[in-house]
């Protein structure tokens, strides 16, 4: 048993990745920015929880602040592990889909995580073998250091293993016949232009403003960690940042932004701006990694310059786009 017709659509966050492509085999026209954009995930704040310098996205809560928007019939649960096998099979029966968060250190096909971690990550379950020997899953955020997808059969013994490390957790959605979803009513372009229109400094402030402080913080404490990390090992830290910039969101976030704006917006300068942003957050994520392995001080400095090349960046678009509405509003009082 299997759902016949699916096809995997490569995404930038693993849960969204997951409500988009069962959206899209329903029938229903969605990107994978729509999910942050109508359920408010734009922000980003910093933390250093267990001494780690983070940077928080609320990619992952706009998830749910989506589907109540849409007013899709939704379960999240727990399974008790002797049910899990004929929970799938019922729950393919009954056209529920279903979500699962696994621990992706454990999946077979992990190229970005170290075996024995436990990293929570979401996958979509789409089939299931007559004698429960493979399942079939989707992954349109596979876990490795450069976009990929993962769409096929891997034996039942490693999903087990990797589902039951994150308590056979799950994400069940249900589709009804000629359902009309109120995301047509939550349209994310005429959203999120309509609110750069009326008032751009809000928007600024929403979309760079805040973030700014939150790198500052950010580059500032993983310097200062990155030279004393205690309790943590410096390979130790490296890869705990980068692990976080890549899952925790701020890659994701900077992705969706610049393919939201390539599809919507005619401004040249801020789209190619925003490419450089991601290019920018994905070459300190690897860097990070590098200088896990090096421990060199040439990669030491590599990481700060381009933080400080982000900081900078992400400031000046901020105040590009005051500057512009203050020239706005000077040409209108002139009138």
């Amino acid at each position: 048993m299997k759902l016949e017709g699916y096809h995997t659509i490569l995404g930038q966050e693993c849960l969204s990745s997951c409500i988009t492509n069962f959206f899209c085999y329903e029938g229903y026209a969605l990107h994978t920015y729509d999910i942050p954009i109508i359920g408010e995930g734009l922000g980003m704040k910093y933390s250093d929880f267990n001494d780690i310098p983070e940077i928080h996205t609320f990619i992952y809560e706009s998830c749910f602040r989506f589907l109540d928007r849409c007013k899709l019939d939704y379960q999240c649960g727990n399974l008790d592990p002797t049910d899990a096998i004929s929970f799938l099979k019922e729950s393919l029966a009954q056209k529920n889909r279903i979500v699962l968060r696994v621990n992706a250190s454990r999946l077979p096909y992990n190229k970005a995580f170290r075996r024995g971690n436990v990293v929570q990550h979401f996958i979509n379950f789409i089939g299931i073998t007559e004698d429960d020997s493979a399942i079939k899953i989707s992954d349109g955020c596979a876990p490795a250091y450069q976009e990929s997808i993962f769409e096929d059969w891997i034996e039942t013994e490693d999903l087990i293993s990797a589902w039951s490390d994150l308590g056979f957790g799950y994400l069940m959605l249900r589709f009804l016949p000629d359902q009309e979803f109120c995301f047509r009513h939550y349209d994310s372009r005429r959203l999120f232009y309509r609110e750069m229109k009326r008032n751009k400094p809000t928007f600024a402030n929403k979309l760079v403003g805040k973030g700014i402080c939150a790198i500052s913080c950010f580059q500032y404490k993983l310097v200062k960690k990155l030279n004393n990390p205690q309790p943590l090992s410096q390979d130790e830290m490296a890869y705990a940042t980068c692990n976080h910039i890549r899952i925790g969101g701020m890659l994701a976030l900077k992705k969706m932004l610049y393919l939201y704006l390539a599809d919507s917006v005619d401004d040249q300068e801020l789209l190619n701006r925003y490419k450089k942003s991601v290019e920018l957050w994905d070459a300190a994520s690897l860097l990070l990694v590098k200088f896990a392995v090096s421990k060199s001080e040439r990669d030491f400095v590599s990481i700060q310059n381009t933080f400080r090349e982000i900081y900078e960046l992400e400031g000046f678009c901020f105040k590009e786009i005051m500057e512009k509405e203050k020239g706005k509003k000077e040409i209108k009082n002139a009138k």
